[in-house]
């Protein structure tokens, strides 16, 4: 639906799509009300309070230009590949200083709160994506579903779930510091998964401190340094169950557990089933 009366939009390219949930969307997907694409220039600005919008968050990917967000007494500058994620629900101002492109969509459901939480740590509203074009090609995907008299609803989830999804995934052309040294510390478990392994071994190989290193690394994946390395260690106890005829203390010890009652113990806490019971049924 294209919209040219807004002060601030130039041209006949704007687009904003509308879709009133269904009540099975409501309660089990991710849902969207409102996506589309704006170009505008610098007399663009909308200013919301408090309860103009029900819908919970608000995504806007910057394509040219840059977009500005206040919100609870900050800005935040969003420039070419940059996303503005917020709660729409609260007081907030957005609008461009210039002539700019942006890509948007209001969303809830599912599991958006935890993705909220995670993408916006501390209300940081800015988020730099490791690859901005798989972005750009994901949302644009979504304003592409969304543009239709009936928008498939899973389709349109599924879509969402996957943009959520990138956006916490560092991509492969991230070369942050963090980035770089989580890759660092998943090698180096890795190629050490027989050994005995402590945070301080970790913290060293990337010369941090392993409270700091811990703390990165739940923010890219949302889990500790030991209990990634402990899924390494059964992915690859797995393998050497089904693959090998090795006795099950030799696999324990293969993958790092000197003590065949505690490889026991941690394989039945991960896979709900014991080494030996796993190897039957799989072979």
């Amino acid at each position: 639906m294209p919209l040219y009366h807004e002060k601030g939009l130039v041209g006949k390219k704007s687009l904003r799509c509308y879709h009133v949930p269904s009540s099975a969307a409501l309660e089990h997907l991710f849902y969207f009300t409102h996506s589309g694409h704006f170009y505008v220039n610098s007399d663009y600005r909308i200013e919301r309070k408090a309860g103009m919008l029900s819908e919970p968050y608000m995504l806007m990917y910057t394509a040219r230009g840059s977009m500005f967000l206040e919100q609870e007494g900050r800005i935040w500058e969003a420039k070419e590949g940059d996303i503005l994620l917020f709660d729409c629900r609260k007081e907030h101002i957005y609008y461009s200083r210039q002539s700019s492109a942006y890509l948007f969509l209001l969303f809830g459901g599912n599991a958006s709160e935890y993705y909220y939480s995670r993408l916006c740590p501390g209300n940081n509203h800015l988020i730099h994506p490791g690859d901005p074009h798989a972005i750009f090609r994901s949302l644009s995907a979504i304003v592409y579903e969304t543009d239709t008299v009936m928008p498939e609803e899973h389709v349109v989830s599924a879509d969402i779930h996957k943009l959520l999804g990138l956006l916490l995934t560092p991509g492969k052309t991230d070369t942050s510091p963090s980035v770089q040294r989580i890759r660092q510390v998943i090698r180096y478990m890795d190629n050490h998964l027989d050994e005995d392994i402590t945070m301080s071994d970790l913290a060293a190989e990337v010369n941090l401190n392993a409270e700091y290193l811990s703390r990165i690394f739940r923010q890219y994946l949302d889990t500790s340094p030991y209990d990634y390395l402990l899924n390494m260690r059964i992915v690859k106890a797995k393998h050497l169950l089904i693959t090998t005829t090795d006795s099950i203390s030799q696999i324990g010890d293969d993958c790092g557990f000197h003590d065949t009652s505690h490889f026991i113990k941690i394989f039945k806490a991960k896979t709900q089933s014991t080494p030996l019971a796993f190897r039957k049924a799989n072979r």
